[in-house]
């Protein structure tokens, strides 16, 4: 049991000493990834009655909002699979792979502003 554990933190030791920089990749499937716990409180927000009738419940969603949150959507899921293909292409330069993981990761902290916007009213 003891060689088991100091096994795995002499593994854990060799991860963190072979690279303080996370690839291209990894970035974007990190945004990819908050991108989609982004989309699950978007599609709560959704899902609720929508707002403007004399009898909306307290809790409801803004059509506008709702409109602005699916365009934010639009936006940032395009660039997430903009930028996987770039980094995937082996053909293509570091600085294209890094403005595309720039423009991805924007894009989802845009997507989350505008869900944190509309979706923190009460």
């Amino acid at each position: 049991m003891k060689y088991a554990i100091l096994s795995l933190l002499l593994a854990v030791g060799a991860c963190q000493a072979t690279s303080s920089t996370p690839s291209s990749a990894s970035q974007v499937y990190a945004a990819k990834n908050t991108y989609e716990a982004a989309l699950i409180l978007a599609v709560n927000y959704n899902n609720l009655p929508r707002c403007g009738a004399p009898t909306s419940p307290p809790l409801c969603s803004d059509t506008n909002a709702v409109a602005v949150i699916r365009k934010a959507n639009d936006a940032a899921r395009k660039a997430l699979d903009g930028a996987e293909k770039t980094v995937r292409d082996p053909n293509l330069t570091t600085d294209a792979k890094t403005g595309a993981v720039v423009i991805a990761t924007n894009a989802v902290t845009t997507l989350q502003g505008i869900i944190a916007l509309y979706t923190t009213k009460g």
